[in-house]
């Protein structure tokens, strides 16, 4: 197996993956290793409009490096210039700790809205303090809609 340097690759749903590929030598599937989902986001600045570009993991939260894509999914390869290539490996290193980071992240434990919404200035009237708490405990209750 071979690794390319990074390529651009257009996807039938109008991706764009920065990613290496790897020549895994089967006809109807690219694997692409360390896939990056590239978005584009036109800003407006006083030369005109100009291109806002940033790299994510294409797919959230998945431990694996190496993704395979079936090949009639591809629309386009192409090479990434060398602006691309450098933003790439500044991501792609640090991948497996975005990855921990993520997960550390999902493991903290989340606060009950009612006791967050409730940590008011200790000279505000009970009366404030009961309708914070009606009004807590009214949207984070379980209910059914009918």
């Amino acid at each position: 197996m071979s690794m390319t340097d990074v390529m651009i690759v257009k996807l039938d749903t109008n991706e764009d993956i920065v990613c290496k590929m790897i020549d895994d030598g089967k006809v109807d599937q690219i694997i692409v290793h360390k896939p990056l989902l590239m978005r584009t986001v036109p800003q407006i600045s006083q030369g005109g409009i100009i291109e806002q570009m940033t790299l994510m993991r294409w797919i959230p939260f998945s431990k694996d490096c190496q993704t395979t894509i079936k090949k009639d999914k591809v629309v386009a390869v192409s090479n990434a210039d060398d602006i691309l290539k450098e933003k790439y490996h500044k991501i792609a290193v640090n991948y497996e700790r975005l990855d921990k980071e993520a997960e550390e992240g999902a493991r903290e434990e989340v606060m009950d809205p009612r006791e967050s919404s409730l940590n008011v200035n200790p000279s505000t009237s009970d009366k404030i303090q009961k309708k914070l708490k009606d009004l807590a405990d009214y949207y984070t209750k379980n209910k059914t809609i009918h």
